[in-house]
């Protein structure tokens, strides 16, 4: 079982090279730099366009974690305040970036409870809407928290990998978000797969 089998549709692709003027590493969004450089300059407008840009992708992949549309919407949410809080240096790829700080807060929240009441409260409500569904739909909620339960099993890069490299992300990508060398993002993510795997093994064959 691979984590892509839960993954929707991979991220949009970003272009590959910046304008002259912009002294950074020619895979970084030109108008994401530009836009990290006018968000910490306090500039509302890049903020908003920013949301625009990448609030669909950091949503969805807070929902590979959350498991619940209203957690994930809650984790993006928090993304943009941390954005706008403290906006991460301009050779940052920022799509990347918040999907990390995205799916963290997932995790915290799951953690610490916060989203427990809530999220028991709409499964209450549409219990008995569930009660009609297929046994198709059935299972594949059943493989979608056996996935998710996977992975916040998993240590944080490891699931941090993971989950970026499922969403489309590059590795230059995952290796400037994460903080660790280009090189080194490939054996890094072949561990990771190989916990996930024993771990969804392990799982499964004791549902």
């Amino acid at each position: 079982m691979g984590l892509a089998a839960d993954s929707g549709r991979a991220a949009p692709g970003r272009a590959e090279r910046l304008s002259p003027s912009l002294p950074f590493d020619d895979r970084i969004d030109p108008e994401d730099a530009d836009a990290l450089v006018r968000i910490a300059g306090g500039d509302t407008g890049a903020l908003h366009t920013a949301f625009v840009r990448h609030w669909e992708a950091v949503a969805r992949a807070a929902l590979r974690i959350a498991g619940d549309v209203d957690d994930a919407r809650d984790a993006a949410q928090e993304a943009f305040i941390r954005l706008h809080a403290r906006p991460p240096s301009a050779d940052t790829p920022l799509r990347a970036w918040l999907c990390r700080v995205a799916t963290n807060e997932a995790v915290n929240a799951l953690r610490s409870g916060r989203r427990r009441v809530a999220r028991e409260a709409r499964h209450l409500a549409s219990a008995d809407a569930a009660a009609t569904d297929d046994i198709a739909g059935a299972n594949l909620r059943a493989e979608r928290e056996l996935v998710r339960e996977t992975l916040l099993a998993l240590p944080a890069r490891a699931r941090e990998l993971l989950v970026l490299r499922a969403e489309g992300y590059r590795y230059f990508e995952i290796a400037t978000v994460i903080g660790v060398a280009p090189g080194s993002v490939g054996t890094l993510l072949a561990r990771a797969e190989t916990a996930f795997r024993e771990g969804y093994e392990a799982r499964r064959g004791g549902a």
